[in-house]
C-alpha cells in the first residue's frame, strides 16, 4: 500500500488488514501516539515501510482531505 492508498483507504479496510481495532486508528489519527511495536505490526500487514506508515498517519491526523501529488 502506498501513502496515497493509505490517505484513501477507509478506516474498515485498515482496521480489518492489519487486524487493529478501527477505535484505536481513530485514537491514532486523533493524535494518540502509536507504539513502536503496533507500527511495525500495522506496517508490514499494509506492506509499507514503518516510515511511511507514520507519514501517513500524520497526514491524516493535519487534514483528512490532503492529496499528494503524483508528480
Amino acid at each position: 500500500m502506498t501513502v496515497q492508498d493509505f490517505l484513501n483507504a477507509p478506516l474498515n479496510s485498515i482496521s480489518a488488514i492489519t487486524l487493529i481495532d478501527k477505535s484505536n486508528w481513530s485514537k491514532f489519527f486523533a493524535g494518540k501516539m502509536i507504539s513502536e511495536k503496533t507500527l511495525n505490526k500495522a506496517s508490514k500487514s499494509l506492506g509499507m515501510a514503518p516510515d511511511e506508515l507514520l507519514k501517513g498517519i500524520n497526514l491524516r491526523r493535519n487534514n483528512k482531505s490532503v492529496v499528494i501529488s503524483h508528480n
